[in-house]
């Protein structure tokens, strides 16, 4: 039994995990069309949170975060983009939070017509002060459904820290979206993002993050400019931070076609 103390001790004092702080999103399988050019705006804002540092990194309570995220579109499978992340602490202070390098394929036409598969990559260095590992690499393989007026999206994310204590310990971070159409420029739906530990040996339950979100999804179109709009509230059944909304604004321009040749 004494030589379990140690690893009880370890996960007790182990802080809790929790997803992405800055990008709050569950992925579909689409990607930007060739020389597509596009950007992202990921605001949230954490209406509860930690109070205390936890390791090296800052508290959380009431702590806004603004991302930018432009992309591009290099295939018609395939786009690329990258994320610059900022916060803005309680006091005021501003905080560069990191940047991530993002390269997404899909597979090219969707089974069926209605089943869509791609795999998203990330790496990231971020600032010890938001993200104790500093440097990681994400796999987020993408699974959705469009069918008629249903939206369903999976994204079984595997997180390896490439630094720290756990560098090359892959971890688990599932996220699910399951959406209604109601009306041609709006979706109603629910968002579950999720934090389970190390693959290997997933931490306790009061260690794990599990956060579900109501959310509305608005899309319309104005000449070439295809804009949409991502706004949810969402709340942590076991992390600190409880209470968390969130807004992703997204502008895509769709290249001009090449003119047509007279007969």
């Amino acid at each position: 039994m004494t030589h379990r103390l140690p690893l009880l001790f370890a996960a007790l004092a182990a802080p809790a995990l929790a997803q992405d702080a800055f990008e709050i999103q569950v992925y579909n399988s689409e990607t930007a069309a060739p020389l597509q050019v596009g950007a992202e705006t990921h605001l949230n804002h954490y209406f509860s949170g930690s109070t205390t540092t936890g390791g090296v990194e800052a508290p959380t309570s009431h702590v806004t975060h603004l991302t930018i995220e432009p992309h591009v579109g290099l295939a018609r499978w395939c786009e690329a983009g990258m994320y610059i992340s900022t916060a803005i602490r309680p006091e005021g202070q501003f905080d560069y939070a990191g940047i991530k390098l993002r390269f997404k394929a899909r597979w090219p036409e969707k089974l069926g017509g209605v089943l869509g598969l791609a795999l998203n990559q990330e790496l990231s260095a971020t600032p010890a002060k938001y993200e104790e590992d500093e440097f990681g690499w994400e796999l987020r393989p993408i699974i959705d459904v469009d069918w008629k007026r249903l939206y369903v999206s999976v994204n079984p994310i595997v997180e390896i820290p490439l630094a720290g204590e756990y560098a090359g310990q892959p971890e688990f971070e599932p996220g699910v979206k399951a959406a209604v159409r109601v009306l041609p420029f709006l979706q109603v739906g629910v968002e579950y993002l999720s934090a389970l530990g190390p693959i290997a040996h997933p931490a306790p339950l009061a260690q794990q993050s599990h956060r579900l979100f109501g959310a509305l999804d608005f899309d319309w179109r104005w000449g070439r400019q295809l804009f949409e709009l991502n706004v949810g509230v969402g709340y942590d059944f076991t992390a600190q931070e409880k209470w968390v909304g969130k807004l992703i604004f997204a502008v895509d321009l769709e290249p001009e076609r090449a003119p047509t040749a007279s007969p």
